[in-house]
Protein backbone atom coordinates (compact mmCIF):
# COMPACT_ATOMS: atom_id res chain seq x y z
CA UNK A 1 0.00 0.00 0.00
CA UNK A 2 1.36 3.43 -0.92
CA UNK A 3 2.12 5.88 1.86
CA UNK A 4 -0.16 8.58 0.46
CA UNK A 5 -3.07 6.13 0.13
CA UNK A 6 -2.57 5.02 3.72
CA UNK A 7 -2.41 8.63 4.94
CA UNK A 8 -5.54 9.55 2.96
CA UNK A 9 -7.40 6.59 4.48
CA UNK A 10 -6.14 7.44 7.99
CA UNK A 11 -7.08 11.11 7.57
CA UNK A 12 -10.58 10.25 6.40
CA UNK A 13 -11.08 7.80 9.27
CA UNK A 14 -9.87 10.24 11.94
CA UNK A 15 -11.68 13.30 10.60
CA UNK A 16 -14.97 11.46 10.04
CA UNK A 17 -15.40 10.81 13.76
CA UNK A 18 -17.67 13.17 15.68
CA UNK A 19 -14.88 13.88 18.18
CA UNK A 20 -11.64 12.55 16.64
CA UNK A 21 -9.44 10.39 18.84
CA UNK A 22 -6.47 12.70 18.21
CA UNK A 23 -8.29 15.41 20.21
CA UNK A 24 -8.66 13.01 23.14
CA UNK A 25 -5.00 12.01 22.94
CA UNK A 26 -3.99 15.69 22.85
CA UNK A 27 -6.13 16.55 25.88
CA UNK A 28 -4.85 13.61 27.92
CA UNK A 29 -1.22 14.29 26.94
CA UNK A 30 -1.50 17.99 27.75
CA UNK A 31 -3.06 17.26 31.15
CA UNK A 32 -0.25 14.80 31.93
CA UNK A 33 2.31 17.42 30.86
CA UNK A 34 0.66 20.06 33.06
CA UNK A 35 0.50 17.67 36.02
CA UNK A 36 4.15 16.67 35.59
CA UNK A 37 5.31 20.28 35.53
CA UNK A 38 3.19 21.10 38.59
CA UNK A 39 4.85 18.50 40.82
CA UNK A 40 7.58 19.56 43.24
CA UNK A 41 11.00 18.67 41.85
CA UNK A 42 11.49 15.78 44.31
CA UNK A 43 8.29 14.12 43.03
CA UNK A 44 9.13 14.26 39.33
CA UNK A 45 10.04 10.86 37.87
CA UNK A 46 13.19 10.86 35.77
CA UNK A 47 13.15 9.44 32.27
CA UNK A 48 16.90 8.95 32.36
CA UNK A 49 17.45 11.66 29.75
CA UNK A 50 18.92 15.06 30.31
CA UNK A 51 16.52 17.76 31.47
CA UNK A 52 16.71 19.64 28.17
CA UNK A 53 16.01 16.47 26.16
CA UNK A 54 12.93 15.87 28.32
CA UNK A 55 11.71 19.37 27.48
CA UNK A 56 12.53 18.97 23.79
CA UNK A 57 10.74 15.62 23.52
CA UNK A 58 7.68 16.76 25.48
CA UNK A 59 7.12 19.78 23.28
CA UNK A 60 7.90 17.90 20.07
CA UNK A 61 5.04 15.51 20.88
CA UNK A 62 2.78 18.37 22.01
CA UNK A 63 3.39 20.24 18.75
CA UNK A 64 2.68 17.20 16.58
CA UNK A 65 -0.56 16.44 18.44
CA UNK A 66 -1.67 20.08 18.25
CA UNK A 67 -0.82 20.21 14.56
CA UNK A 68 -2.79 17.05 13.83
CA UNK A 69 -5.70 18.34 15.88
CA UNK A 70 -5.73 21.70 14.09
CA UNK A 71 -5.37 20.01 10.70
CA UNK A 72 -8.42 17.79 11.05
CA UNK A 73 -10.79 20.20 12.78
CA UNK A 74 -13.66 21.46 10.62
CA UNK A 75 -14.59 24.77 12.26
CA UNK A 76 -11.85 27.10 11.01
CA UNK A 77 -10.30 26.97 7.56
CA UNK A 78 -7.71 29.53 8.71
CA UNK A 79 -6.63 27.27 11.58
CA UNK A 80 -6.45 24.29 9.24
CA UNK A 81 -4.37 26.12 6.62
CA UNK A 82 -1.99 27.62 9.19
CA UNK A 83 -1.75 24.66 11.55
CA UNK A 84 2.06 24.50 11.42
CA UNK A 85 2.57 28.11 12.46
CA UNK A 86 -0.28 28.22 14.96
CA UNK A 87 0.75 24.99 16.70
CA UNK A 88 4.31 26.36 16.96
CA UNK A 89 3.12 29.65 18.46
CA UNK A 90 0.76 27.92 20.91
CA UNK A 91 3.57 25.63 22.08
CA UNK A 92 6.14 28.38 22.62
CA UNK A 93 3.62 30.58 24.45
CA UNK A 94 2.50 27.63 26.59
CA UNK A 95 6.16 26.79 27.26
CA UNK A 96 6.78 30.33 28.53
CA UNK A 97 3.66 30.28 30.71
CA UNK A 98 4.61 26.84 32.03
CA UNK A 99 8.10 28.02 32.95
CA UNK A 100 6.65 31.06 34.74
CA UNK A 101 4.16 28.88 36.62
CA UNK A 102 7.04 26.70 37.88
CA UNK A 103 8.34 29.66 39.93
CA UNK A 104 5.47 28.91 42.31
CA UNK A 105 6.18 25.16 42.62
CA UNK A 106 8.46 24.11 45.53
CA UNK A 107 11.88 23.03 44.28
CA UNK A 108 11.20 24.26 40.75
CA UNK A 109 12.42 27.34 38.95
CA UNK A 110 11.77 29.34 35.82
CA UNK A 111 14.68 28.70 33.45
CA UNK A 112 15.17 30.44 30.12
CA UNK A 113 17.12 27.47 28.73
CA UNK A 114 14.20 25.16 29.52
CA UNK A 115 11.98 27.45 27.46
CA UNK A 116 14.56 27.36 24.65
CA UNK A 117 14.43 23.53 24.78
CA UNK A 118 10.60 23.68 24.76
CA UNK A 119 10.71 25.97 21.73
CA UNK A 120 13.29 23.76 20.02
CA UNK A 121 11.08 20.71 20.48
CA UNK A 122 8.12 22.61 19.11
CA UNK A 123 10.16 23.78 16.11
CA UNK A 124 11.33 20.23 15.48
CA UNK A 125 7.73 18.99 15.66
CA UNK A 126 6.67 21.63 13.13
CA UNK A 127 9.55 20.70 10.83
CA UNK A 128 8.64 17.01 11.01
CA UNK A 129 5.01 17.79 10.18
CA UNK A 130 6.05 20.17 7.38
CA UNK A 131 8.35 17.52 5.89
CA UNK A 132 5.64 14.87 6.18
CA UNK A 133 3.05 17.14 4.56
CA UNK A 134 5.52 18.23 1.86
CA UNK A 135 6.32 14.63 0.91
CA UNK A 136 2.64 13.75 0.68
CA UNK A 137 1.82 16.88 -1.32
CA UNK A 138 4.72 16.25 -3.69
CA UNK A 139 3.51 12.67 -4.28
CA UNK A 140 -0.04 13.88 -4.84
CA UNK A 141 1.10 16.49 -7.37
CA UNK A 142 3.21 13.90 -9.17
CA UNK A 143 0.16 11.62 -9.36
CA UNK A 144 -2.03 14.61 -10.36
CA UNK A 145 -4.30 14.02 -7.39
CA UNK A 146 -5.58 16.51 -4.86
CA UNK A 147 -4.66 15.75 -1.26
CA UNK A 148 -7.40 13.85 0.59
CA UNK A 149 -9.68 13.74 -2.43
CA UNK A 150 -11.92 10.72 -2.75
Amino acid sequence: MQLNSFVNLLYKKISSQKFPVVHIILIVYWLILLAATSLPSQSVPSLGLGDKLNHLGAYLVLNILLNLSFSIQQKSEYLKKNSLLISFIVCIVYGAVDELHQMFIPGRSCEFMDWIADSGGSLLGSLIMWFFNFKILKKQIENKNILFEE
